[in-house]
């Protein structure tokens, strides 16, 4: 298996005394790896240089080494650098310079491993030298560093000046010398003195000649490369000889898991390939779809931007359920070879808070914030919160599985924050030592593998798991805690100069806010209505276009706030086009006034709510809050009509601009006006002839003798002073038309 160590045993011996040194050697090699499998208290970091090294990849492993070695320090963990070597041609001066800085005494303590994937040859091979580990992929190799050619005496010098500090046992001073000359031969020889143990060695053929000389028995000699051969050496040598390489591997994941290291190690530090640009994004509030819809956009927006850390600097109690979700599926899709997100929770991240910040390839705590508690919840018939049925459950479930599959967190853990009847146990592999943390239905499902421990105590029945930031990091559900933002920014990397202030709110985003509340939506449709009344009223046009307006800043509030689509403003037109067919064009009032009004309200109330994921109770709920929203618009409207109704008339400008009056005679009109129910003082029949007072576009007044009288034109517009004649009378509608000269 690619995850285990690959080891070999060397040619059969009939010494005792050899094959004791194999299997002591082979079970010291295990037992490391072993260790490093279970470990998981080491930080680290993966780095990649590509096939031209400069001087910024030079500054990167300079800063990678310093972070790690401080945070060390600070963490008190061992800290693991692995570089991953790429074939190339660079100068030898920046391969000294890398290699420089690996070797360095102030970051001793890192503990560095060159991971190689393919066939590196050349200077890059020097730095492979100075490492403490050397992992080649199976079909990767590892030498000939002058290709073909002897290195210069200075380079030859500076590699010797490696190999004297001894970082890898397993690649000795005349290995080294191999790899630098090809005309240098090597062996591998077995000696023994008198009364010592044998020992594998690998010598030149001089030093070979010279030990002899010196009274050293050779007892076994294996040609490794003859002078001339390419010093190139290949996985399957390494592993068949026992020396380069501390094991094989085929991927990321196998070193990651190996020397113990979070999958945080895995997601290179962006500024290595180009300048670090951070984003940071606020979620203060309760999350609702107008915040789940500003987070979603923002991210994006970051992206881009080119940014390439986005911190999410969470302070939130929750919120709904299907936003949460959506901002957590949102920033858990985002490419992490592009873009590295981070949940930063300095106070809590409670609910659907929690739920977007395990959406993040990594979750940074202060020691005391607290996560967790995503227990779904619905109101109840009593105006109570009762909990949530199995449906909205179990969906809930699966996108914590996902969330915690994806980011390489414990899945129980993140069950048991929905599932207060979950327990969870701290469980051990039974090969490898490796710790983490599973229910009692997973330990079944492995049969065996695991073996179970103490239970996670935050876990108890009737209780849904919340966790500290100490906690948290322990149960390896986040990283390890940072008490401000001075160590966040050690922590990532992240220059002083670089500006941590989070994208705030544009006046778009704090107007869809403002009118997608409740006084929002109930100030726009009074509003909206009120216009409408005062078209009917004031022939300007003026009124109509702002109740136009109105209602298209509804359904765009209500768009950009996730809850309208097409659906409800098609219903919206529908509806108006209906009602406006019944006033003008259908006499009487019925089907069509009554399918239109119907209309509008379906659209206004599904315009202002989801609906998806809730109960039929909760769907009730709100239907009957949205309905009250409309309910009260209409009171508003009708106060306002009837203070509209006793004030127009007598206004200087507008008195001249009424078209229907509001049921009382003005001042200065000599006429008997009619009421605005439009019956007329003295009754017209079907041939009566008048004169139309205003425009008739299709509603507005007309003049029968003394008798002034709303009226609706049969056919097109009538201009002001046409002679009219009355085609029909509908009840309280004169419906009228042009009389044309014979």
């Amino acid at each position: 298996m690619s995850g285990q160590p690959h080891l070999s045993i060397p040619p059969a011996s009939n010494s005792l005394v050899d094959v004791l040194t194999v299997v002591t050697a082979s079970l010291l090699i295990c037992g490391q790896l072993i260790a490093q499998d279970g470990s998981q208290e080491r930080i680290g970091q993966f780095v990649e240089l590509d096939g031209q090294i400069g001087d910024r990849q030079v500054s990167l492993v300079r800063s990678h080494m310093l972070d790690l070695a401080e945070r060390s320090r600070l963490e008190k963990k061992e800290a693991v650098l692995v570089i991953k070597l790429q074939p190339g041609s660079s100068t030898a001066g920046n391969v000294m310079d890398v290699t420089r800085v690996l070797t360095d005494s102030d970051t001793a303590s890192v503990r560095t491993v060159a991971w190689i994937q393919d066939r590196v040859t050349g200077r890059h091979a020097v730095i492979a030298l100075g490492c403490h580990d050397v992992v080649l992929a199976p079909e990767a190799a590892l030498g000939d560093i002058g290709r073909g050619n002897a290195l210069p005496s200075d380079e030859v010098e500076f590699v010797r000046q490696v190999m004297s500090r001894r970082r890898n046992p397993r690649i000795t001073l005349p290995v080294a010398e191999a790899m630098m000359n090809p005309n240098q031969g090597l062996i591998r020889i077995r000696t023994s003195k008198s009364g010592e143990e044998a020992e594998h060695r690998f010598v030149s053929p001089e030093a070979a000649r010279q030990l002899v000389a010196d009274g050293e028995e050779i007892q076994q000699t294996e040609q490794i490369r003859a002078p001339g051969q390419s010093p190139a050496f290949t996985a399957e040598e390494a592993l068949r000889l026992h020396f380069i390489v501390t094991r094989t591997a085929h991927s990321d994941d196998d070193i990651r898991r190996a020397w113990g290291l979070p999958v945080s190690a895995q997601r290179q530090r962006h500024d290595q390939h180009g300048q670090q640009k951070v984003a940071v994004i606020a979620v203060h509030e309760m999350i609702t779809p107008v915040v789940s819809d500003f987070v979603i956009r923002e991210t994006h927006k970051a992206v881009s931007d080119g940014a390439n850390l986005i911190i999410y600097d969470i302070d939130s109690p929750g919120g709904f359920l299907l936003p949460s979700e959506d901002m957590a599926t949102a920033i858990a899709n985002l490419d992490p070879a592009t873009v590295t997100t981070v949940a930063w929770v300095q106070q809590q991240a409670i609910s659907g808070a929690a739920l977007t910040a395990l959406g993040c390839d990594q979750i940074v705590m202060t020691p005391d914030a607290k996560i967790g508690d995503i227990g779904v919840i619905v109101p109840g018939e009593d105006g109570a919160f009762d909990r949530a049925p199995e449906k909205l459950v179990s969906p809930l479930l699966l996108t914590m599985q996902t969330l915690a599959e994806k980011k390489d967190r414990p899945v129980g853990l993140l069950h048991a924050m929905v599932d207060r009847n979950l327990q969870v146990f701290g469980v051990t592999h039974r090969d490898t030592g490796r710790e983490t943390y599973m229910t009692q239905y997973q330990i079944d499902e492995a049969n065996g593998e695991w073996v179970r421990g103490n239970i996670v105590p935050e876990s108890r029945e009737e209780i849904l798991l919340t966790l500290s930031g100490t906690r948290a990091h322990k149960l390896q559900i986040a990283e390890a805690p940072c008490d401000n933002e001075d160590q966040l920014r050690l922590r990532l990397g992240i220059n002083k100069t670089d500006s941590l202030k989070p994208r705030a709110a544009s006046w778009v985003d704090t107007l869809v806010f403002v009118l997608n509340s409740r006084v929002g939506a109930f100030m726009l449709i009074s509003l909206a209505i009120i216009c409408i009344y005062l078209e009917a009223h004031l022939p300007s046009g003026f009124f109509g276009i702002c109740a136009a307006g109105l209602f298209a800043l509804f359904f765009w509030s209500r768009y950009l706030g996730g809850t309208a689509g097409a659906l409800e403003l098609v219903m919206f037109l529908l509806g108006m086009g209906l009602l406006l067919l019944e006033i003008f064009v259908v006499p009487g009032f019925g089907v069509f006034g009554i399918s239109g009004i119907l209309l509008i309200i379906g659209s206004l109330v599904m315009a202002s709510e989801t609906f998806a994921g809730m109960s039929s109770g909760e769907r009730f709920h709100e239907t009957m809050r949205d309905l009250g929203t409309l309910a009260g618009s209409l009171v508003t409207v009708i106060a306002v009509a009837s203070v509209l109704n006793y004030f127009l008339p007598s206004l200087p400008i507008m008195k001249h601009l009424i078209l229907t009056p509001p049921g009382q005679i003005t001042e200065d009109s000599p006429e008997t006006l009619a009421s605005s129910s439009g019956r007329s003082a003295a009754p017209v029949e079907p041939g009566d002839r008048g004169t139309a007072a205003s425009m008739l576009r299709p509603v507005g007044k007309a003049s029968f003798d003394e008798n002034f009288l709303d009226v609706v034109s049969e056919g097109s517009f009538i201009e002001h002073g046409t002679e009219i004649e009355v085609v029909r009378v509908a009840g309280n509608r004169i419906i009228v038309r042009a009389v044309k000269d014979t």
